[in-house]
């Protein structure tokens, strides 16, 4: 009974280590220097899809694909809610309706990715939901070069400690059972 007890302390610690690795290690933002042939953004947090369509007007890429719209939401109201021109929209960026995940929106810009000839990705997404959504997007665009873009946005211990948890479960999916998206 004392070894089982050994074990699952350890565990606990080695879990609770991985997540104070996970918290330190957050990804910041980097300087938009870099230009991409893509840009990929996920819905679901706050300033993700400004920050891609800033980074599309400043000539950072070509085209801006946004993953998991809502099905009611088309350009012309994104234009609006975003306070960007239509033009820039109509030309250069194309909006997913299907995705209803983090994994639904990797295989939805792999199928983009490829249609358009994309070689390089900036991806959009919060800095808590980074490292899983790499995780994805690697597992979906092993031929694609993929740069983070992370947004800082308000989470709370509760949101972290459970994307930590969804992270570490296709960290482990992925990498040891193969199990891909």
């Amino acid at each position: 009974m004392r070894a089982l007890f050994k074990i699952l302390l350890a565990l606990v610690v080695l879990w609770g280590l991985g997540f104070l690795w996970f918290w330190l290690t957050l990804p910041k933002p980097v300087p938009n220097a870099a230009r991409t042939d893509g840009i990929v953004a996920l819905t679901g947090g706050e300033g993700r899809l400004a920050s891609a369509v800033a980074m599309l007007d400043q000539g950072l890429a070509q085209r801006v694909l946004i993953t998991g719209v809502h099905p009611d939401t088309g350009k012309r109201l994104l234009a609006v809610q975003l306070g960007v021109r239509t033009e820039l929209m109509d030309c250069c960026v194309d909006i997913e309706h299907e995705a209803g995940n983090t994994v639904g929106n990797a295989r939805a810009a792999a199928q983009w990715v490829r249609e358009q000839n994309i070689r390089s990705v900036r991806l959009v997404t919060s800095d808590y939901h980074m490292p899983r959504a790499m995780l994805e997007f690697r597992a979906a665009l092993p031929e694609a070069e993929i740069l983070p873009s992370p947004v800082m946005g308000p989470i709370n211990m509760t949101g972290l400690l459970g994307e930590y948890v969804k992270y570490s479960v296709r960290f482990f999916s992925i990498r040891f059972d193969g199990a891909s998206i």
